[in-house]
């Protein structure tokens, strides 16, 4: 069906959304003809223009920025912040295009953008931005603030002033550009700088850095190379923004989804779910080959087809919740020595074993009710009961054994801890449930 052209008459005119907030337009923009998108971009600031497109999928801004003119290029690649054009460029895939593009900007920025492109992804400087402002420590606060104003660009990050050594360039220090701007005439900024500050290294790994501005509570953080020579900044916007996607290849990961973009076709969107649910699917015939080896307890015990649903949810509802919060420690940096490990992993088997002891106790009497008041004939309402709680405490608490030590494995064997989530740890979790749960019926009721 062709798209419907919105009026000028119409609430969201062209006019109108140019002058909304830059997520609002991004909401809404691919709604448009690609020759409106245009109008609209031709109606409002590059930076504004910049904060929209880093709200789009890649290839949606790739399209509009290749319909725009040199000129109008040429002023919104210029008003992007390093760290975000090199985000932006690297998702393109396509280093014709991110050739293209990089010729609209200075050759200084231009040099900026192909080092971060040629970073690691997981470090430091890969991160880091070069909008800061800074000074030496032998001027005075009215020289240092003379000297910012002139060189002030308009993404420069403004709120910490960093402070160089005149000697030999290295960071000794920083300071708040109020303490600047409020400090005594002929003050020397050597005098009102913060000697002790947080800073972390080049190749310094991403969840250090967010490890470091989270506990210390930073707006922006320096990065230094070997030498003590400052080399860029990272921001807390930078932080939240790498935080935000790291959970979003997370939560797809547990839900073996690795591709999401809208904009894919549909069998690329299939193709990448298909393995996982291959891959659940044998899974799932081991499990019902298992189940078909106590073909004689369940034809013997009616009663434990109402119960097998009782054992694998909650077996696979409290694997989950360990998991999760193991692959979370993991993600945050939070289990990085073997202390911390072993007191988590005891930790989290003592929450197992507790919730398993008061669930298989309450599931005791639950079923022990169940089974005398339905009158269901097979053996005696305690033995059923016997076999449902043992089985559900012994399954809930491998279960968490489970869930607590593959994803640490996992990480030791360098693997996305993510990876261990999902269809196939919930397999597994059922078929130890199922082997336990058909294994204790076995041995106590027939």
């Amino acid at each position: 069906m062709k798209k419907k052209e919105l009026k000028l008459s119409d609430i969201l005119n062209i006019n109108k959304i140019a002058l909304l907030e830059a997520y609002d337009i991004s909401k809404i923009i691919l709604e448009f003809p690609l020759e409106k998108q245009i109008k609209i971009f031709y109606l409002i600031t590059p930076s504004k223009a910049c904060a929209v497109l880093s709200n789009l999928e890649a290839s949606s801004a790739s399209i509009i920025l290749e319909a725009l003119s040199p000129q109008a290029k040429k002023q919104i690649f210029n008003a992007y912040e390093t760290d975000d054009l090199a985000n932006i460029l690297e998702e393109l895939g396509d280093n014709s295009k991110v050739e293209e593009f990089l010729g609209y900007l200075a050759k200084d920025k231009r040099e900026k953008i192909r080092n971060l492109l040629k970073y690691k992804e997981d470090t430091a400087k890969a991160m880091m931005g070069y909008e800061y402002v800074s000074t030496t420590n032998n001027l005075t606060s009215s020289e240092a603030i003379k000297i910012i104003i002139d060189k002030l660009k308009e993404n420069d990050y403004l709120d910490t002033v960093f402070v160089r050594s005149h000697l030999d360039n290295k960071l000794v220090g920083i300071v708040s550009i109020k303490d600047l701007i409020s400090a005594p005439i002929g003050s020397f900024v050597f005098d009102i700088m913060k000697t002790e500050f947080n800073y972390v290294y080049e190749n310094d790994s991403i969840d250090n850095v967010i490890s470091k501005v989270r506990d210390y509570d930073l707006n922006v953080i320096p990065v230094i190379d070997n030498s003590n020579v400052l080399l860029g900044i990272i921001t807390a916007d930078d932080i939240i923004s790498e935080i935000k996607e790291n959970y979003d290849e997370t939560y797809h990961t547990f839900a073996g989804v690795n591709d999401i973009s809208t904009e894919n076709n549909v069998f690329k969107r299939m193709f990448s779910r298909l393995p996982w649910l291959l891959v659940s699917v044998s899974l799932n015939i081991v499990l019902a080959i298992v189940i078909a080896q106590f073909e004689n307890t369940i034809e013997a015990v009616l009663a434990l087809a109402f119960f097998q649903p009782t054992i694998l949810g909650m077996s696979g509802n409290l694997g989950t919740q360990t998991m999760v919060v193991t692959i979370l420690g993991l993600s945050f940096d939070e289990l990085k020595e073997k202390k911390e490990i072993r007191k988590h992993i005891r930790k989290e088997i003592l929450i197992c074993l507790i919730n398993a002891v008061i669930l298989g106790l309450l599931a005791f009497f639950i079923v022990f009710a169940f089974v005398g008041i339905r009158q269901i004939p097979g053996p005696d309402a305690p033995l059923v009961g016997l076999t449902v709680s043992l089985a559900l405490l012994v399954s809930l608490f491998v279960s968490g054994v489970i869930s607590v030590l593959v994803p640490i494995i996992f990480s030791k064997l360098k693997i996305d801890p993510a990876s261990a989530s999902g269809p196939i740890i919930s397999t597994i979790i059922d078929l130890v449930a199922i082997l336990l749960y058909f294994g204790f019926a076995t041995i106590i009721l027939i």
